[in-house]
């Protein structure tokens, strides 16, 4: 049977919006009664279980899209019958079931509820049924190892989003947690209640008719403890996140702006810090997902311990080719929640792969208990690094960081107490990719166009320290070869970069145009020609001059010896778009040789943009002579 027939998908957001609200009436204890009326209590079951078959079938063939589409359902009935029923026998199985499935889904029947629901959907700009809040809150009839499932990932998520939350939208969230504490919690604890006396009934089985899957067509199923033991982990799972968001108080007077500048403060002590009652809440998020775990080994050794046919249960083993869940499905399961057990109450280690932006691998240690066993009395100082917080003069929120580069970004406890025990303010900075955040990026093209470079590659040194590129490509297009290497320098700001060209093995040396220096959160971009200057010009005399034959297109410095004492600089002008230069500066009969020096040629834009171009240091041709006519 699929689960949305057994369940539909609507009502997992209506718990999911209830779990932000409130509602007038708290859950009380079934009654005791000294005399226990079995008959009379299967009776009233019996009508609390046709009202909720009801309510399940309305719901059914409803599109629900926000809170006031929950107007047409009402488990408040049958949530009365079914307590009525416990009155007068509490440990009447199918009782406590019902009981604890309508005290949950009852809430959205409050208009209490429904008010604070609205309010929140009104003010958010994304629905109430996001991924995060589902996950965090999702509960329904089980169908498989789907709902085996710990929400570690949204636990991290939940934190991220009580504070984008608690800055952004009303109604003020520490209303939103009062609600949870006086009105929300005592209901998954009563339904918690209700389960647990179940799980003491071993031939516990409980009828999913086809009217209440929402086909009147459809066979009944039944719920046994297999899927009692799952459902009471999903509760459990509800629980830890709901305890997890009261381990910290968010007192907020208004969403003006003045407020929550002074409240996001790393000085102030009313917001975002730990709440009076906080470490008790981290305590029971803990508990609770612990006992998470345990309800839902229990329900598989259930599971597989079931003898005889299961062919009408929700939740079965697949036995010779029936349908269900394979036993290494279950397998992994279990030795999952070993993993997770090991890591809330003791440390996991696993391998980070190609973390950083230089490639390296990382294996991390987490204790995820720790969080639970000492939370932080102000996670603002506690956490991050140092911050001020002011306003423009459009009053826009501006965050700053006292540390501005990368030697002096550090966080108070790269632990984040012992969470990451052995971690360390450059470990987590670099998995963080902080080094490229406040780097000087350097990104260098190079290219030549005579086809001499074979292998190329960068490397750049700075106050002696020698950089590698963190990313680099390279190809060849015909004779020429073109590639782009990038850096990420974060230390030795303010020092002069020298570049280097690795080709065929060899470092060689770069000129530039201007010279680079480094700046944090700083972009410089290298235009570099590679290219040896050819070794083929030739000269020849004309009469009242000699005329070079360069071979290349470029811009060259022409040194001359007229005396055969040596060359000096003759004619540093160059010519950016010729190949030939023409020496009228000569005298009949007497012999000069030359050679040219290439060197980088800098466009006019270059200038604006702020880009550096650079070639072979030291480029020269090969010497020619020539006698003047």
């Amino acid at each position: 049977m699929k689960r949305q027939s057994l369940f539909p998908l609507c009502f997992a957001a209506a718990v999911l919006l209830i779990a932000f609200s409130a509602c007038n009436q708290s859950p009380t204890s079934s009654d005791k009664s000294t005399t226990v009326d079995s008959t009379g209590s299967a009776t009233k079951a019996a009508q609390a279980y046709s009202e909720m078959e009801n309510q399940f079938y309305i719901a059914s063939q409803i599109s629900f899209n926000n809170s006031r589409d929950f107007d047409k359902v009402d488990f408040t009935n049958a949530n009365a019958l079914y307590k009525e029923a416990l009155g007068l026998n509490p440990n009447n199985s199918a009782a406590n079931l019902g009981a604890g499935l309508t005290e949950i889904l009852g809430a959205l029947s409050d208009t209490t509820i429904r008010n604070v629901i609205q309010q929140w959907e009104d003010s958010s700009p994304t629905s109430p049924s996001s991924s995060v809040k589902s996950e965090m809150l999702r509960f329904d009839i089980p169908s498989g190892t789907n709902d085996m499932t710990v929400p570690i990932s949204a636990l991290g998520k939940n934190l991220v989003k009580i504070l984008q939350k608690a800055t952004t939208d009303p109604p003020a969230v520490s209303r939103m947690q009062q609600v949870l504490k006086d009105n929300f919690l005592p209901r998954v604890d009563y339904a918690l209640q209700r389960l647990a006396v179940i799980e003491g009934d071993t031939a516990f089985q409980f009828k999913v008719s086809g009217k209440m899957q929402g086909n009147m067509n459809l066979s009944s199923v039944y719920m046994t403890l297999t899927e009692v033991y799952v459902m009471d982990a999903m509760l459990q799972g509800m629980k830890a996140m709901l305890e997890e968001f009261l381990v910290f108080s968010f007192d907020l007077p208004s969403y003006q702006t003045h407020d929550v500048v002074a409240a996001i403060q790393q000085s102030n002590t009313t917001f975002f810090v730990l709440a009076s009652d906080g470490k008790t809440h981290a305590a029971n998020s803990k508990n609770a997902i612990l006992t998470m775990l345990a309800k839902i080994r229990s329900g598989i050794n259930f599971l597989e311990n079931q003898t005889g046919s299961q062919d009408n249960h929700i939740i079965k083993v697949r036995r010779d080719g029936s349908n269900g869940i394979a036993q290494a499905d279950l397998d992994t399961v279990l030795t999952y929640l070993t993993k997770v057990e090991n890591a809330f109450t003791g440390s996991f280690s696993f391998e980070a792969k190609n973390a950083d932006s230089d490639g390296n691998n990382y294996t991390i240690t987490v204790s995820l208990g720790k969080f639970f066993d000492d939370p932080p009395t102000n996670p603002k100082a506690q956490w991050l690094p140092a911050y001020t917080v002011d306003t423009s003069a459009h009053g826009d929120i501006l965050w700053h960081w006292q540390g501005q580069d990368y030697a002096s970004f550090n966080f108070p406890d790269p632990t984040f107490g012992g969470v990451f025990p052995g971690m360390t303010n450059d470990e987590l900075k670099r998995l963080l990719f902080l080094d490229e955040t406040f780097a000087y990026k350097l990104n260098i093209y190079m290219y030549d166009y005579s086809g001499s470079s074979s292998t190329v590659d960068a490397k750049v040194v700075v106050n002696g320290k020698t950089y590698k590129p963190k990313s680099s490509w390279n190809w060849s297009y015909y004779s020429s070869f073109y590639g782009q290497f990038d850096f990420y320098i974060s230390d030795n700001v303010g020092m002069p970069v020298t570049i280097y060209a690795v080709i065929n093995g060899t470092d060689v040396p770069l000129e530039l145009s201007s010279t680079p220096v480094v700046k944090t959160k700083s972009y410089q971009f290298i235009n570099a020609n590679i290219a040896q200057a050819s070794q083929n010009i030739t000269a020849q005399s004309n009469y009242g001059s000699i005329q070079l034959y360069l071979v290349d297109w470029a811009s060259y410095k022409i040194e001359r010896d007229s005396t055969g004492s040596g060359f000096a600089l003759y004619d540093s002008t160059g010519d950016n778009q010729t190949s030939y230069y023409y020496d009228v500066h000569v005298t009949s009969g007497k012999t000069y040789s030359y050679r040219a020096r290439m060197y980088p040629y800098v466009p006019s834009y270059a200038v604006q943009y702020g880009d550096i171009y650079a070639g072979r240091q030291n480029n020269y041709t090969n010497t020619v002579s020539a006698t003047a006519q």
